[in-house]
């Protein structure tokens, strides 16, 4: 084709149609050409807002047409290219942006909120199930101590009865207000009390019991200053001190001892009761309750104080019994 035909002839057009391949835009362009200096073959550049909608484009090269529709009876018959211009990745405004992030905080918030109330409901759940367990194992505690503070009592007005009967009228009179003041300390019914009392309780009842058997004792607190004011369990050793004596200060006498002691070790207190008798099986079932009592209260008291867990530990054998008690971080 000659250039002058090019220049002069020829038209570039643009056509936009649908999938059906119906025309929707229909676009004469220039017939300005450039020709490349190089080897003189020309061209032309289209400019890309022409394709701003998406659809099927041709881009045609024909003689000059008054009408779109001379084109459809032609095009086949002329140069022409055809593709297909995709309909652009909308951008979002920053108002919509602002919009769209304020939609999303707002889900996420309500997600939130829902769950810390679900999370809420689940721990008021479990507060209410401690709390109860909390109390079950309180009323069986307090059964407990109501089997084991008979127990004393007994123990106690047989000794008070003996002395009586052998006309030791003094030491009686000297036991019995010793069992009164112990009485009423027993009765006030404390689950916790501090490691003075409970060892003033056990010097109220060792001195009582020492004056029908006549054997020796000794009860330590070791510690820093502050320790004897550190609360523990009420009674925990009692039971054990009575098991003592009823079982080896009153068949050793004068020969018997007996030791006590209530010291801290790093964050635990350790309570230990330690005799000089026959010892006995610790694995073996015995008729009495005392032990069994004993250990179901252990059990109960670390349902209450789960992070301060109690455990026992009981030696025994033919030169004597020390009785072992760790309480886990009660100071």
């Amino acid at each position: 084709m000659e250039k002058t035909d090019l220049d002069f002839a020829y038209y570039i057009y643009l056509v936009r149609t649908n999938k059906e391949g119906k025309m929707l835009d229909f676009s004469t362009l220039s017939n300005s050409w450039n020709y490349n200096s190089v080897n003189g073959d020309p061209g032309y550049s289209i400019i890309a807002g022409y394709f701003n909608k998406p659809g099927q484009y041709k881009v045609i090269i024909a003689p000059e047409l008054t009408t779109s529709s001379e084109l459809s009876e032609l095009s086949h018959r002329h140069a022409q290219i055809s593709f297909i211009v995709t309909p652009a990745i909308r951008a979002f405004s920053l108002r919509e942006m602002g919009i769209i992030a304020m939609l999303i905080l707002m889900v996420i918030t309500c997600v939130a909120l829902l769950i810390i109330e679900y999370n809420k409901k689940k721990s008021r759940k479990k507060i209410m199930l401690a709390h109860f367990n909390a109390e079950a194992a309180k009323g069986e505690l307090d059964q407990i101590r109501s089997h084991l503070n008979p127990h004393f009592v007994y123990n106690s007005l047989s000794g008070i009865q003996n002395l009586m009967n052998q006309n030791e009228t003094e030491k009686a009179n000297s036991y019995l207000n010793k069992f009164a003041r112990l009485t009423r300390n027993i009765l006030n019914d404390q689950e916790l009390i501090s490691i003075q009392d409970e060892r003033n309780l056990l010097d109220d009842y060792l001195s009582m019991e020492s004056l029908r058997f006549k054997f020796s004792y000794e009860i330590n607190i070791i510690g820093d200053a502050n320790f004897p004011n550190a609360e523990i369990p009420a009674m925990l050793l009692q039971p054990f001190v009575e098991n003592a004596v009823k079982h080896n200060m009153a068949i050793l006498q004068d020969k018997g001892k007996l030791l006590i002691e209530l010291k801290s070790e790093q964050k635990n207190v350790i309570l230990s009761v330690i005799d000089n008798g026959n010892g006995f099986e610790t694995q073996k079932n015995y008729a009495g309750l005392g032990l069994k009592l004993c250990r179901k209260r252990i059990e109960l008291l670390n349902q209450l104080y789960k992070e301060c867990p109690i455990s026992m530990n009981i030696n025994s054998g033919t030169t004597g019994t020390t009785v072992t008690i760790i309480l886990e971080n009660w100071l």
